[in-house]
């Protein structure tokens, strides 16, 4: 459940930020929000986070709803004591599904987060890449604790 409620906040949050950047910034129009740290940026980007692969849209959508249903297949799969893996798989759903929203309903996605020295990005942008780390970690983690305890038994 919690998975699912990690996934409902993240589309929540993104999808509200995106429709309060496409009302207040045109297409192009740029703010600064932190000195010269943090500025919105409205953005439209085809292809996958931080304006990678902008030439295989349809490519990157497909991926999109493999990588969703594959989480969902999953959710049934992850032991209830996953706290962190959970937390990262719903990361990672909430951002996919935000994402393919706007694929489906602009054919690109809105993207305004901009430090200036990295590509524009979004919430779930943010969301996939912190839940890809902390699957990834949790892997990792879990993978050396079971490598001690075979050295150990």
């Amino acid at each position: 459940m919690m998975l699912l409620l990690v996934a409902l906040a993240v589309m929540v949050v993104d999808r509200l930020t995106k429709m309060a950047i496409q009302h207040n910034l045109a297409l192009g129009q740029h703010v600064r929000v932190v000195g010269d740290l943090l500025w919105f940026d409205h953005s439209q980007n085809t292809g996958i986070a931080f304006s990678l692969a902008t030439s295989h849209s349809s490519l990157v959508f497909v991926f999109d709803i493999i990588a969703i249903l594959f989480i969902l297949y999953l959710t049934r799969r992850v032991p209830p004591g996953e706290t962190w893996l959970r937390l990262g798989l719903g990361l990672i759903l909430g951002g996919a599904i935000g994402n393919v929203i706007d694929r489906v309903l602009a054919g690109s996605v809105t993207d305004f987060i901009d430090f200036r020295f990295f590509p524009v990005f979004n919430v779930a942008d943010s969301a996939i890449t912190v839940g890809a780390i902390l699957v990834g970690l949790r892997l990792y983690l879990g993978s050396r604790q079971e490598g001690n305890d075979e050295a150990a038994g």
